[in-house]
């Protein structure tokens, strides 16, 4: 799977990592590459953007998937202790109305 995302200004393609819709308040889709210790965390305030965080031990990963609160797992063990990009969907042009 392929997918268009802009970083730093610029529109690049990368692999995509399939994201899985989840039950939360905050967030609206997760995703993680084992190879890229990488988790890709979509919000539901900003459903066009996908923050990658980066060396993300896969341990981590799996208690975040069997986690009662998935919301409060990510701001307890998460969001503050891993570096974050955000990764911004390119959209695909709508057709104009006359």
């Amino acid at each position: 799977m392929i997918r268009k995302v802009m970083l730093d200004g610029k529109v690049v393609t990368v692999d995509a990592v399939p994201l899985i819709e989840i039950e939360s308040s905050t967030i609206a889709a997760i995703g993680y590459s084992a190879e890229k210790e990488r988790l890709f965390v979509r919000f539901k305030s900003t459903p066009l953007e996908v923050w990658a965080y980066h060396r993300v031990p896969l341990e981590v990963w799996a208690a975040m998937q069997e986690a009662e609160s998935k919301g409060k797992y990510f701001y307890a063990r998460i969001k503050s202790r891993f570096t974050a990009e955000k990764i911004i969907e390119e959209q695909e042009p709508k057709p104009c109305s006359t």
